[in-house]
C-alpha cells in the first residue's frame, strides 16, 4: 500500500490583506483621463480681457511672429488692446511696462492713452513692446503692468498670439438647409 503525499498547503492569507492589495489595484487606474477630478482643461487664449477699475481691458495681445513660433529677443512687438471706460468720469493710460521689453510705448497722437466717459469714442492707439529682453514663444504669456490716471494700477498676464492677428474667424454666410437630415421640409 503506497501511501500519496499529502498536498501542499498555501499559507493562508488574510482577508484584510488581500483586499488591500485589491483595492490598491483597482485604485491605481482611477481618476485617470478628462474625467478625473485633477484634470483642468484650460483654455488657449487668443486675448486678455480684464479690468482696471470701470476700464474694461478687452483684446489685449501681443502680435505673433510673421514666420516661425518665436519672437526674437532685441525686436519690437506690436499690441492689441480696446480700453472701455463704464464710468462717466473721463480716465488716461499714463503708462504700460513689462519685464519682457526695454519699454512699452503708446503709439498715436499723444504720449498718454486717452480713454473717454461712457458712451464717447476712444481715438486710435496701440502699444508696441520695443526692444524684447527674450524670445518669446507663441502661446507663452508676459507680464504687462497698465497704470490710470484715475483707475490704479494692474499687472495682467497678456498672450504673445499663435497667429498674426489672431486665430482667424470664420467669414461668409450660412446657408440654412430646406430639409433635415431624414430630407422632410424644415417649417420656419
Amino acid at each position: 500500500m503506497s501511501t500519496r503525499p499529502a498536498p501542499a498547503r498555501r499559507p493562508a492569507v488574510p482577508t484584510a490583506a488581500l483586499l488591500a492589495g485589491l483595492a490598491a489595484v483597482v485604485l491605481t487606474g482611477c481618476a485617470v483621463g478628462q474625467q478625473a477630478q485633477t484634470y483642468q482643461e484650460k483654455a488657449v487664449a487668443d486675448a486678455t480681457n480684464n479690468s482696471v477699475g470701470a476700464i474694461s481691458v478687452r483684446n489685449l495681445a501681443i502680435a505673433g511672429p510673421s514666420e516661425g513660433t518665436v519672437l526674437k529677443a532685441g525686436s519690437d512687438a506690436p499690441m492689441s488692446v480696446s480700453l472701455i471706460n463704464s464710468s462717466t468720469d473721463p480716465d488716461e493710460l499714463l503708462s504700460a511696462r513689462s519685464p519682457a521689453a526695454s519699454s512699452v510705448d503708446i503709439v498715436g497722437p499723444g504720449t498718454t492713452v486717452p480713454v473717454p466717459g461712457l458712451q464717447a469714442a476712444s481715438p486710435a492707439y496701440s502699444l508696441v513692446l520695443r526692444g524684447l529682453t527674450q524670445d518669446l514663444p507663441t502661446g507663452t504669456y508676459v507680464s504687462l503692468t497698465l497704470s490710470f490716471a484715475r483707475n490704479g494700477t494692474k499687472e495682467l498676464l497678456v498672450p504673445v498670439q499663435v497667429t498674426p492677428g489672431g486665430v482667424p474667424r470664420p467669414t461668409g454666410t450660412f446657408q440654412v438647409p430646406e430639409e433635415d437630415s431624414a430630407g422632410k421640409p424644415i417649417v420656419r
